[in-house]
Formats: C-alpha cells, structure tokens, sequence
C-alpha cells in the first residue's frame, strides 16, 4: 500500500497559539521536529503516545523507507509542530484529514 502522503503534498498545519500543543491521537498526522536535525521537519503519522514520559512515537506509512520513530525512538511532545488537517495541493489530490495510509494502529490507546 502507497503512503497517505506524497513528495509535493501541501498541508495546512495547525498548531495552538501558546504553550505545548495539544496530546495527537494514535493515527493522526502531524509534522514534528526532526530530532536529530531540529531545522527539518518531518510529517509524520503518531503512532503512540506516553502521557508519563511526554513523548509520542511518530511513524511514516512507507515503513521500509521512512526515518521515523522506529530509527531515532520516541520524540518529546515539545517536538510537535502541530496537527495536519488540510492538504490543499497539488491540485486533484486536496481535502481534509484524516488520510488512510498504510499504517494503521486504529487499537493503540494513549498510555500513561
């Protein structure tokens, strides 16, 4: 299966005016800051959260080609950049979250 989201994709991302952003839901998508190179961003799809530690595991659809949780662990909640609701572009390919995509943990809860 494809991932939800392709090179060239334009997402509209909402995050909140002040403060932390808000806990993401298991498969939501939402762009973060890479870890190792906090001046990338990366649009990811989270795949865990942990309330205790303040992190959140994040995953890309494409498993065997993604740099993701599964390769740097789990980000700290400060990470996140926001929520991903919209893709208006390119054209043909529009429309509002959620997208299905590969990855699909529809039975992860929140822990902690």
């Amino acid at each position: 299966m494809a991932p939800a989201l392709l090179p060239g994709d334009r997402l509209v991302v909402v995050s909140r005016p002040f403060g932390l952003p808000a806990w993401p839901e298991p498969g939501g998508v939402v762009a973060v800051r890479d870890p190792r190179d906090p001046s990338r961003v990366l649009v990811k799809r989270v795949g865990t959260v942990d309330r205790a530690s303040g992190t959140v595991e994040v995953l890309g659809d494409a498993a065997e080609r993604s740099s993701d949780s599964r390769l740097f662990g789990p980000v700290a909640r400060s990470a996140l950049v926001g929520r991903a609701v919209y893709r208006y572009g390119p054209r043909g390919r529009s429309g509002p979250s959620p997208w299905p995509g590969e990855y699909d943990r529809s039975d992860a809860q929140p822990q902690g």
